[in-house]
């Protein structure tokens, strides 16, 4: 059967449709029942067989069904058992089965790991950002929590939390069970780095699909210090709060004012480098045809040694790019202002640190 793509991030992707236009098919109304029961094909539909029954529940879920769905659609075991042996369905998981005129795609398997977890299954962390579109995020892992599950999928490639979940962190993304990207943000932070983990808040931030207090508030509900990743987390936070960024933007207004003063050209602000079109860093300040970044930090940065790590980190993924960064405190803007003039203009006189690689294109000797 031809489908149509959901809605979201992963649309596009054959083998799902909208269910709520999906003829002969009850649409479950909440995240939960897409995991106990599923989506029920109308039984009073003439002539219409068993296989074109599940084929149809298959399709809204990327080609595979539950045991559960199957019997709903009028199977018995012996004839769940007798596809299986011709062929036409093919074991995921305990009790999930892929019917075999579906190709396999990632979210197919995150599709079926759901449904063998249980109803209190949903994909979450690294799966979940993918899916949602987070920024910085593009791990196809097949990754689901639970709260509980009898028969947890196996195989090398799925990773299963067992965790409180409850309702109001799951949604529905498509066909898929899905944590909430509030919910998606705070178990990210204790199976990413910080670089990856501070482009994914910042997206979640900008896109407008969570808030700070929304965060901070869940972060503390869910058990705070003890959660993996929430200290890295909470710092993230902190230093997005708005109580705290008027300082920041204070002294990026006297950075701009500085430059225009010695008469430097005015930089671009807040300048997202890309490589390939592929994210790697936002800067305070850019020259990008001199591939020159400039970072201001105030007194509330590097207090820790984790955070000069992290800095680190950020300013090596611009190296290989031929990018120079310069770095300036409070101090420096405020009291050593010529030392922070001369390091521009030298910066802009000496240009890139070098020409990056580039493969060469089509045609190209």
């Amino acid at each position: 059967m031809t489908a149509g793509p959901i809605p979201g991030p992963v649309s596009g992707v054959p083998g799902a449709m909208d269910l709520e236009f999906l003829p002969g098919v009850v649409c479950p109304t909440t995240p939960r029942q897409f995991l106990w029961g599923h989506c029920i094909v109308e039984t009073g539909r003439a002539g219409q067989s068993l296989d074109v029954k599940c084929s149809v529940v298959a399709g809204t879920q990327f080609g595979v069904l539950s045991r559960q769905q199957m019997f709903a659609c009028g199977a018995s075991s012996s004839g769940i058992a007798r596809r299986l042996a011709n062929g036409k369905l093919e074991t995921v998981h305990t009790g999930v089965y892929r019917v075999t005129g579906f190709g396999r795609t990632w979210e197919q398997s995150l599709m079926a790991a759901c449904l063998a977890a249980g109803r209190e299954a949903a994909g979450s962390h690294r799966a979940a950002a993918t899916c949602w579109g987070l920024e910085g995020i593009s791990d196809q892992v097949v990754e689901v929590s639970t709260g509980r599950h009898r028969n947890p999928p196996s195989g090398p490639k799925v990773i299963v939390h067992t965790t409180r979940l409850p309702n109001r962190d799951v949604c529905c993304l498509g066909p898929l069970p899905m944590t909430t990207v509030t919910r998606t943000v705070i178990d990210l932070a204790g199976v990413v780095d910080g670089v990856r983990l501070e482009v994914a808040l910042d997206d979640a931030l900008r896109t407008r699909r969570t808030t700070l207090d929304r965060l901070a508030r869940r972060l503390s509900e869910l058990g705070g210090k003890g959660r993996p990743g929430s200290e890295k987390l909470r710092i993230l936070l902190e230093e997005r709060d708005p109580s705290t960024a008027r300082l920041e933007s204070e002294l990026e207004a006297r950075m701009l004012r500085l430059l225009r003063r010695a008469g430097l050209p005015r930089p671009v602000t807040q300048y997202v480098i890309r490589e390939a079109g592929r994210f790697v860093r936002r800067v305070d300040f850019a020259y990008p045809e001199h591939r020159l970044a400039i970072e201001t930090f105030g007194y509330r940065y590097h207090s820790a040694r984790r955070d000069w790590q992290r800095d680190l980190e950020r300013g090596n993924r611009l190296q290989p790019l031929g990018w120079r960064e310069l770095r300036f405190s409070w101090d420096d803007v405020q009291s050593r202002r010529q030392h922070v003039i001369a390091l521009v203009r030298q910066g802009l006189l000496e240009g890139p640190l070098h020409q990056p690689i580039r493969k060469p294109g089509p045609g190209m000797q």
